[in-house]
Formats: structure tokens, sequence, C-alpha cells
């Protein structure tokens, strides 16, 4: 036991985590997004390219955002350096802000990639560099990833496209129960 509790002080020694609260970002109208707000909810972060995106995804995050916003915030990061999918909408501020009628955050318009370096926004900085996150270390890959953040602001999944949307994995998402230690 103590052997095992030695492990884990010194990977948390040689592996800290950067807490996601000190994390801010503008939205698309250029107010602050300050993730210390949503301390204690869970996080649902969908990445989307700007060159072509499926607005039917964003429709079933704001209705799981809408069902579940009293523990859930969904935030929406549209990236201008992802490809397009084959038969997507094109984003662009004007798209985001008067024709989708999203209920949730959606950030300004920004780099989603690690190789942009200090240009890569933010949020998704932290999400894809297990030096921020402390336990993945990976890039975007496509339109409409998934990272999920537990009420404790650990990352804890990340979802491809393929995976993203079905019900039984958001239900499973959301009544998971996290135990840190």
């Amino acid at each position: 036991m103590k052997f095992a509790l030695s492990v884990l002080v010194l990977a948390n020694f040689l592996f800290p985590q950067k807490g996601i609260y000190n994390i801010q970002f503008k939205d698309l109208n250029g107010n602050t997004i300050n993730m210390a707000s949503y301390r204690g909810k869970e996080i649902m972060v969908a990445v989307f390219s700007t060159k072509g995106s499926d607005l039917a995804e964003w429709q079933l995050l704001d209705s799981l955002y809408q069902k579940n916003k009293d523990h859930l915030v969904v935030i929406a990061l549209p990236a201008d350096d992802l490809g397009p999918i084959a038969s997507g909408t094109a984003l662009n501020n004007q798209v985001l802000q008067n024709t989708m009628h999203i209920s949730f955050p959606v950030a300004a318009i920004a780099k989603g990639k690690k190789d942009q370096g200090i240009s890569q926004q933010p949020l998704l900085h932290w999400l894809t560099n297990k030096g921020e996150n402390g336990h993945f270390d990976l890039d975007i890959v496509e339109d409409g990833q998934l990272f999920v953040i537990n009420g404790s602001g650990r990352l804890f999944a990340v979802l491809r496209k393929k995976a993203l949307y079905t019900k039984r994995i958001m239900d499973r998402i959301l009544n998971e129960k996290i135990i840190n230690p």
C-alpha cells in the first residue's frame, strides 16, 4: 500500500495536471469564457471544422445540453485548420451566431491542431497535451471529436466521431460516477 501511494505521488510529480479551471478564452462575440465558472459540472468539448461540419451533430449536442444543463456544459470549438467533411456546411461567425441558434457556448474560431504551437486554442492545448491534462497526449483528428471532463476537472474520455453521438455512450458518460483519490 505504501509503495502504491509512493508511485501515485511520484506520477503526480512527474506528470502534473494543470488545472482546466485556470483557462480563459473568447467566445464568438468576444466575451471571455472562464472555465472556472463550470467547476463541478461535466464538460463536453466538441471540436468542429470551419471548412465543413455536420449541423445535425450540433443540434444533437444542443439537445443533450438542454436535457442535462443542470450538471453538464457543452462547449463547441470551431477550428479553422481541420479538413472539411464531405457533406458539411462551412462555418463562419455569421452562420454560427445567426443561423444555428445553439444554446451552449461557442468559442471564437481558432487553430485546433497541436502543430500550431502557441497559436493553438488554449482549451484545445490543455485537452491535447498530457503535460497539461495529465492523461492524454493526442491531436485533433477529425470534425466532431469530443473531449469529456468530469466534475472534478479531469479529462476522462476522448471520443472519435464514429462512437460519438450514440445514446448509449452519452448516457453512460453522463451517469458515470468517477471517484477521485
